[in-house]
């Protein structure tokens, strides 16, 4: 939930993180950044979710594409202090 998201941010805040990586929803993100948590937000490949059968760039597509642009901006407008981006064509994540 955003609120265990909070108690958890705070936790490794109070070990000494200086930001916390979310690759959750941005409804996650967004809880955090609102109690002054810094976040990372994560776009792309999600490596525990792919096999070695769908291990590919996301975002070849201008549908996908469109996708991962919509995603960073919710990501952005959530809060993030900075987004991940995994395993997305160079030229998009120009």
């Amino acid at each position: 939930s955003p609120e265990e998201a909070v108690r958890l941010g705070f936790a490794m805040m109070k070990r000494g993180a200086d930001a916390v990586y979310s690759s959750h929803s941005p409804r996650f993100i967004e809880a955090m950044a609102a109690e002054g948590i810094p976040v990372t937000g994560h776009i792309g490949l999600v490596p525990n979710r792919a096999t070695w059968t769908n291990f590919r760039a996301v975002g070849r597509t201008a549908d996908e594409a469109f996708k991962v642009l919509r995603a960073v901006k919710d990501i952005e407008n959530a809060g993030a202090a900075c987004v991940e981006v995994e395993v997305v064509p160079v030229r998009l994540a120009d």
